[in-house]
């Protein structure tokens, strides 16, 4: 039936309550409270009946439609409102109340613990009485018990108490000292984001979904909400440390996220990843599961890390990866102990492992101060004949048994390889030598007796022989020695190419006491070796190649003409070419001259009068 004879339909203001609706048309109209209103209009006074009836009963008080704001919502924001609405008391904001005698529809909200307007707190409960005040009193600004709210003192609310009572309802007003962390659409969900988290601030207690009971008052709601609103004045490092605390205390036997932290992450999943809301809390959700999470996650499971952010415990695929390895060998050291891994049992016959960055930053740093052969040539800059000469010398000690660890990538330690470079550029003592040899030069071309070699390399690596300095050539190959030093060392071993004085005189015809004097005059490159316990000179190929392409022995000059060494040196000095090389024997003659290569060309008209005059050369006189 339809209530006849309301004299006061006022204008539903904005924001005002449906509730406190009633309540201004029931003290305009003589009613002692909405409750009669509504039973005189033929409904009962109910909450299912203010939200399934409330267009029946406004119908029925001729209340025009033109009066009210939507007084039934969409069914999901009906439901949403539902949830959070306070059904037993009426908070209100003294402040509001001495402005207008209305109630504000956010006040009814069960998490709103302050007037965003006015920044102070609501208050529930009679200053005088001590009563809550509740949905069924009389009066708009005054408690049963006839206190004028109005004059009840506020409180000042903290601004974040303030921020979160404004976003909530979907009121923007900017509050001082406050971050915010997303914008109006994702606000919309900040009243759940609150919730949820509140109900599970503690990461001990297990809240099963649907079980959480709503705050009833301001003091509750106040104690409810206080810990998620200290983390969210300080979002990114409160909350890292919040969901690592989740991670401790969560079921360490599981190895997904939702068996590990349970609804609390469901509830976040649902609101920032399913809805899209808040972005920076799912980054930062996202990091502390890349930081904290040693469980097994397929690809990313939608996480969205912050650009540099990398998984702190990796899969054995991607552990093998960043260590420098093959999975099959990552496996063998994880069965051999050598890894620490957590492992998940996925299937019946297999398991999943999971690794810690930290020891695959490890032992990749381990391994790469460890070389392969091939490596430690090319770190010393020699080739590999050159470190199989090391080696045999005892100069490098290669591990034997390298490949039994993962934490080796090859048989050489780097840091042995260093303190060679570094030694030899310490021993560097520069002298005056005519010949010298690089250090890769010093091998199996000059001797096929190993041991000679294993001798010099000692001997270098011991101070005894020392570089006089460096060639262009990097690394150790760079390094230069005295020739005639390095021969010496050698000893009969350098003979494969070379030949002693006696041995060349034989094999050229050259007198001994000419090729001694050439020597001496460092005409001929000769080195100094010991054989059989004594010094002894040797005349190498490379030397002897050097001198055939200066020199040419007058002897050898006077054979081909047919003539005597005494005359054609006599007649090529008349000349003036000049004659080098001689040695005075005790008789006084002098032998074993040399003309350069290049003054063979003025020879050609000398040949017949040296021809002539040959004969008439004393038979006394030898060829040398």
């Amino acid at each position: 039936m339809s209530v006849t004879g309301l004299l006061y339909v006022p204008d539903q203001v904005a924001g005002e309550s449906l509730r406190g609706y009633l309540r201004r048309l029931a003290i305009g109209n003589g009613y002692p409270g909405s409750r009669e209103l509504v039973q005189a209009a033929g409904f009962k006074f109910t909450n299912a009946a203010l939200v399934n009836d409330i267009d029946a009963i406004l119908n029925s008080l001729g209340v025009p439609a033109s009066k009210v704001h939507s007084a039934s919502p969409k069914q999901s924001q009906q439901l949403a409102e539902n949830f959070y609405e306070r059904t037993m008391y009426e908070p209100v904001c003294v402040q509001c109340l001495q402005e207008a005698e209305r109630l504000k529809k956010v006040w009814s909200h069960c998490l709103v613990v302050a007037c965003p307007e006015h920044q102070c707190m609501l208050i529930d409960r009679c200053p005088q009485c001590h009563e809550m005040l509740k949905t069924t009193r009389a009066g708009i600004a005054t408690c049963d018990c006839g206190f004028d709210l109005r004059n009840a003192s506020p409180t000042e609310a903290t601004p974040i108490q303030s921020w979160s009572s404004a976003r909530m309802v979907g009121d923007m007003r900017s509050i001082r000292f406050v971050d915010e962390i997303g914008n109006e659409d994702d606000y919309r969900h900040l009243a759940d984001l609150i919730f949820h988290m509140s109900i599970r601030s503690d990461p001990k207690i297990k809240i099963k979904p649907g079980s959480a009971i709503r705050p009833k008052t301001i003091d509750d709601a106040a104690t409810l909400i206080q810990p998620i609103l200290e983390i969210l004045e300080d979002l990114h490092p409160r909350l890292t440390t919040h969901i690592k605390a989740r991670f401790a205390a969560g079921n360490q036997d599981a190895f997904n996220l939702h068996g590990r932290l349970g609804s609390w992450y469901r509830s976040l999943e649902q609101i920032c990843k399913k809805s899209g809301a808040f972005p920076v809390i799912w980054e930062i959700f996202s990091d502390a599961v890349f930081d904290n999470f040693d469980g097994f996650m397929r690809g990313q499971a939608g996480l969205s890390p912050s650009p540099e952010r990398r998984r702190q415990y990796l899969g054995v695929a991607e552990a093998a990866k960043l260590i420098g390895v093959s999975k099959p060998a990552l496996q063998e050291a994880i069965e051999r102990k050598q890894i620490h891994v957590r492992t998940g049992c996925e299937g019946i016959n297999y398991a999943v492992h999971m690794i810690s960055r930290e020891q695959c930053e490890t032992a990749r740093q381990l391994r790469a101060s460890w070389m392969t052969p091939a490596d430690a040539c090319a770190f010393l800059g020699v080739p590999k004949s050159v470190l199989r000469h090391l080696v045999n010398a005892d100069i490098v000690t290669p591990d034997q048994e390298w490949a039994q660890t993962v934490f080796k990538a090859g048989p050489f330690d780097k840091e042995q390889l260093i303190g060679l470079r570094e030694y030899l550029g310490g021993a560097i003592q520069a002298r005056a030598t005519r010949r010298t040899f690089r250090l890769d030069q010093i091998d199996a071309r000059r001797t096929v007796d190993l041991k000679a070699l294993v001798r010099i390399y000692r001997a270098i690596f011991s101070g005894d022989l020392k570089p006089t300095g460096r060639s262009e050539n990097e690394g150790l190959a760079g390094f230069l020695f005295p020739a005639d030093e390095v021969m010496q060392y050698l000893g009969a071993a350098a003979l494969d190419e070379g030949l002693t004085l006696s041995q060349l005189a034989q094999a050229t015809g050259w007198k001994y006491h000419s090729i001694a004097g050439w020597t001496h005059q460092n005409l001929l490159e000769s080195e100094t070796v010991i054989l059989q316990g004594r010094r002894s000179r040797v005349v190498t190929v490379e030397g002897l190649a050097n001198f055939r392409r200066k020199w040419i022995p007058v002897s050898e000059i006077a054979a081909a003409m047919g003539s005597k060494g005494s005359a054609v040196t006599r007649h090529l000095e008349s000349k003036g070419i000049v004659i080098v090389g001689q040695t005075h024997e005790a008789d006084g003659a002098a032998r074993g001259g040399l003309i350069r290569i290049s003054d063979l060309g003025r020879l050609a008209g000398l040949v017949g009068s040296i021809s002539r005059k040959s004969n008439e050369t004393s038979r006394g006189e030898h060829v040398d």
